[in-house]
Formats: structure tokens, sequence, C-alpha cells
């Protein structure tokens, strides 16, 4: 007697995880600026984002405020130990090719 084989069949939808929020580490200047927009862009998506301030909101100048006066993005200063899991991190503190050392905030 043949013996029969089930096939098993593949869900027909994926379940979905939480979403998990994206993550934009901003500073003061032109790069923090250019943060703001990739956050904007993001949260235009559908995606959950919050950028996280490495100084205080009145501190911004150039790009950096242009663009948070722009966009309605949810802020936060920075807390390492609040971050938790981010689906994404974007980096737009320093520029290409700093000279400096990293100190400060932006250290930790």
């Amino acid at each position: 007697m043949p013996v029969r084989r089930s096939r098993k069949r593949p869900p027909t939808s994926q379940p979905t995880s939480p979403q998990r929020t994206d993550h934009v580490v901003a500073g003061p200047g032109n790069n923090g600026g250019d943060g703001f927009v990739a956050a904007a862009e993001l949260a235009a998506q559908g995606r959950e984002v919050c950028v996280i301030l490495m100084c205080e909101r009145d501190a911004l100048h150039g790009d950096a405020a242009s663009a948070a006066r722009a966009g309605n993005i949810r802020c936060c200063l920075s807390n390492p130990q609040a971050i938790g899991k981010p689906a994404l991190i974007i980096d737009a503190l320093f520029r290409a090719g700093l000279s400096r050392p990293v100190e400060g905030a932006a250290r930790r």
C-alpha cells in the first residue's frame, strides 16, 4: 500500500511584528538638518521615527533648525538607555572626514 504524504502549504500571509522605531541621531548643524530630512522621508513612508537630539532644540542652527521647523517630527534628548532595539539608526552628527576627536555626549 502506497504511503500518502501530505504537503504542507506555506501560510497565506506572514505574521506582522510590532513596528519598531527608527532613530535619527542629530547634532545642531547641517548634518543634523540632513537627519531631519531623512526622518521626514521615513515618516512619510509610514514609519515611526524619533530624532535623538545631541543638544537642546533651541540650540539648533542652520539646516537643522530649518528642517526641524519644517516637519512634525518627534524629538527627544539623548538617553542611550532608552534607545532599545530600533529598526534603523541614522547617524546625522558629523560630516565625513571628521578630523577632531568625538567628545561629550556624542562619544557616550
